[in-house]
């Protein structure tokens, strides 16, 4: 699997979550929601700013991967938390390849089709406890709480 050698912008991206939530509306009443898929896709809005020997490199990773589209690449993002981590990736190939130039800077915007990671749903469970107790606010680091403290503590 091959990995992009570039890194989006970090002030250039945003991401859509995916959900697996089917939600039917019936004629009358509130919307019924149920779960009917599990890590379902994000997709995320991605920026560079490019010298020109980066965007021929961004070029030839698009165009390789418009002959193979199933292949997956990685590139390193951050979603789930607000350390980078590195995701399996598609370009959604609908959206298309964007670019401007600004002197010798081209920027370019894609859309990539982002794998989720999985996540717990009891530490998921106990931060959203914390969060409701007014916990949250008391840690300078929160990412300690599930990826340090709370394994200590159940013995993970």
């Amino acid at each position: 699997m091959y990995r992009l050698g570039i890194c989006p912008l970090q002030s250039g991206y945003s991401v859509r979550r995916g959900n697996g939530v089917i939600t039917s509306q019936p004629q009358r009443g509130p919307a019924r929601r149920r779960v009917g898929f599990k890590n379902m896709p994000h997709m995320a809005n991605v920026s560079w700013n490019l010298n020109p020997t980066q965007f021929e490199y961004l070029v030839a990773f698009w165009e390789w991967h418009s002959l193979y589209p199933n292949n997956k690449f990685i590139v390193p993002l951050s979603i789930d938390s607000r350390a980078l981590q590195e995701y399996q990736c598609l370009f959604d190939f609908e959206s298309g390849f964007a670019s401007s130039v600004e002197g010798k800077f081209t920027t370019v915007s894609l859309v990539l089709e982002v794998g989720a990671q999985h996540r717990d749903p009891d530490i998921d469970q106990s931060l959203v406890a914390l969060g409701g107790a007014g916990l949250l606010g008391l840690y300078k680091n929160i990412e300690k709480i599930p990826n340090v403290w709370l394994p200590d503590a159940v013995g993970v």
